[in-house]
């Protein structure tokens, strides 16, 4: 290899993990705008660096609504979209959410066939189910 191939090589590298990051930012950005939560470009975490500043995580040994689990079903669906191949707790972090907290909005995602997964445990990834229209 020479080092005109080499250095096209690494400029093609650099510039898919350029255009990964920009397409990673703008998931989080929607994703914040469709939760109504500001920012998307920090740390899920608050100021005090506690979780559970998501208006999607009930309180402690509360439940969430049916249209609470709904809302946050939406936004996974929205994330894995523009997102495919996303883990669960990549999914958490991207929604400032704990990921135990996301396992009832998945399953019954699975339930619907809204999305499908592929691999298992921790390598779990997720996308979105094709329409029975296309």
């Amino acid at each position: 290899m020479t080092d005109l191939d080499r250095a096209i090589r690494q400029r093609v590298e650099d510039f898919v993990q350029e255009m990964t990051e920009l397409v990673r930012q703008a998931a989080l950005e929607s994703v914040s705008a469709a939760l109504g939560t500001p920012g998307g470009g920090g740390s899920p975490r608050g100021k005090a660096g506690k979780r559970g500043g998501s208006s999607f995580v009930a309180k402690r040994g509360g439940k969430r609504t049916a249209q609470e689990l709904e809302q946050q079903g939406s936004a996974l669906v929205t994330m894995i979209r523009q997102t495919p191949g996303i883990r669960a707790d990549q999914l958490a972090k991207a929604m400032g959410v704990m990921t135990r907290d996301l396992a009832l909005p998945i399953k019954k995602l699975l339930a619907d066939k809204a999305i499908t997964k592929k691999g298992q445990k921790r390598a779990t990834a997720y996308f979105v189910a094709r329409s029975k229209a296309s």
